[in-house]
């Protein structure tokens, strides 16, 4: 027969849990359930931000500074106008019309416009802001006028002939393009020298041109482009007043002619201050082109003459810039080495400039790296913040820097896996026009369609949000006006 243990099991109680909740500085986290979050962390934290040690308390309030005609604003840009010592805010409108502020008083600026519901973008050099879209060539605002550029067109009658040395059995092409302040022509026609060598160092060839049909003063010079036929090359430069160049075998380079004209301002999205240059990309019917100014004073001149210079970014796989922004601080010690960084919508780029020796000129040759399968999918999220570059892609917040750990490479990591949920439901018209900032040490981030913005607390690595307000915000901009109140 069994022997039964009838003793009664003594009860041990578990100690009490107790859990104090002074400070939420782990912010908002969406990705685990509530019951899984630390104390330190938030299952909600609507209209909330953090001070201190993880306080809790209410967002920021808003008021009417301006009003812009009661009109959608695509662009919102501060303007140092140097004439007057003024700081002023430039707005440009969903009614295609460029506006300036300062203090109480908006005043319509006249002398060109631009297309309803275009990207529209501006960067100021100097005393100069110059404005790009899609809808208008580059355009000039001196704090009193906007102002465009003459276009000229591409030079005709080009020809060539054999002056001396051996002949063989190849064909050689050359081709001119005319240069004006801003841009360069597309090509005259293919004058090809046939029964010549196939070494150019053997031969000297003369080749003339025409002037193209417009006013002398407009043209700033011409390119000299060699090769065989369909894979020219720029030899040489020349001045405005100069009709025929001898070719004595100057070498080939790697640039090739323009694909479009770009003498009366390139058509594009988004422009950045860069070097005391202006760096362009998004441009009219060429997606993956990033073009590249002279130094001041020929901030406005994208022409190789003039220091200038184009690349393009993966022109054969089908993508298109989707905005860029400008790095400087190498992690190795301190030495600042200015890149470019490119957002395409599936991946981010680098590039950096350097210069090769062309005949008597020194010639911009940029490069380019791609650093990340990441992409962008809004330009106006591009924010720089402390070191690091923050931007919204289709995976989430990603931010982008060098890192002393990685042999100082420049890397990508995304920064937004606690709210992951949010992100995911932000509707794709929205993802595509998310507007940032970096203020009071934190990134904002807005949608204007669900009218939420949400902010990552950079001190505290932490997310609080979202705000909810009656207007969804398409800018951001941090504002100094003249008696030095931020705004």
């Amino acid at each position: 027969m069994p022997t039964l243990n009838t003793r009664i099991t003594t009860y041990t109680p578990q100690p009490k849990y107790i859990s104090n909740y002074n400070g939420f500085s782990g912010g908002l986290n969406l990705f685990y359930t509530p019951t899984e979050l630390k104390v330190s962390e938030l299952a909600q934290a609507d209209n909330c931000m953090l001070t201190g040690q993880g306080v809790v308390t209410g967002r920021w309030g808003s008021k009417t500074y301006f009003d812009a005609g009661g009109e959608e604003i695509l662009m919102l840009e501060n303007y140092n106008n140097l004439n007057t010592g003024n700081n002023e805010i430039l707005v440009a409108t969903n009614a295609g019309y460029l506006y300036k502020q300062s203090g109480a008083s908006t005043t319509l600026i006249g002398g060109a416009s631009f297309a309803s519901g275009t990207v529209i973008n501006g960067a100021q050099i100097a005393n100069y802001e110059y404005i790009v879209s899609l809808s208008t060539p580059l355009t000039r605002y001196d704090g009193t006028n906007l102002t465009t550029y003459t276009n000229i067109s591409a030079p005709t009658s080009a020809s060539v002939s054999l002056v001396s040395g051996a002949t063989g059995t190849a064909i050689w092409s050359y081709k001119i393009t005319a240069l004006s302040v801003t841009g360069e022509t597309l090509s005259s026609n293919s004058a090809t020298l046939t029964n010549a060598s196939f070494d150019r160092d053997r031969f000297t060839a003369s080749i003339s041109w025409t002037q193209p049909s417009t006013a002398s003063t407009a043209v700033s010079g011409f390119n000299i482009y060699a090769g065989l036929p369909g894979d020219e090359t720029l030899i040489d430069f020349v001045g405005p007043n100069v009709r025929n160049y001898i070719d004595s075998g100057m070498p080939l380079s790697s640039i090739f002619p323009p694909t479009y004209n770009t003498t009366g301002g390139p058509k594009a999205k988004f422009i950045k201050e860069f070097d005391d240059r202006l760096v362009i990309a998004g441009v009219e019917n060429d997606p993956t082109m990033v073009m590249i100014s002279g130094k001041y004073p020929y901030q406005d001149r994208f022409n190789w003459q003039n220091g200038g210079g184009f690349i393009r970014v993966k022109p054969d796989a089908g993508d298109e810039i989707t905005g860029i922004e400008i790095v400087g601080q190498d992690a190795t010690g301190g030495v600042q080495t200015p890149s470019i960084l490119v957002f395409m919508k599936e991946s981010t780029h680098l590039i950096q400039l350097s210069f090769i020796t062309l005949g008597n000129y020194s010639v911009l040759n940029p490069s380019v790296s791609q650093i990340s399968p990441q992409g962008c999918s809004s330009f106006n999220s591009i924010v720089s913040v402390q070191n690091l570059t923050f931007y919204m892609g289709r995976l989430g917040l990603q931010t982008v820097g060098y890192e002393q750990n990685f042999l100082a490479q420049i890397r990508t990591r995304e920064v937004s896996a606690r709210i992951r949920p949010y992100i995911q439901a932000i509707l794709p018209d929205d993802l595509t026009r998310i507007s940032a900032a970096y203020m009071d040490y934190k990134y904002i981030f807005s949608m204007p369609s669900t009218k939420d913005t949400m902010i990552y607390d950079y001190e505290r690595g932490a997310f609080m949000g979202p705000w909810k307000t009656p207007f969804g915000i398409t800018q951001w901009l941090e504002y100094i006006d003249n008696a030095g109140d931020v705004h």
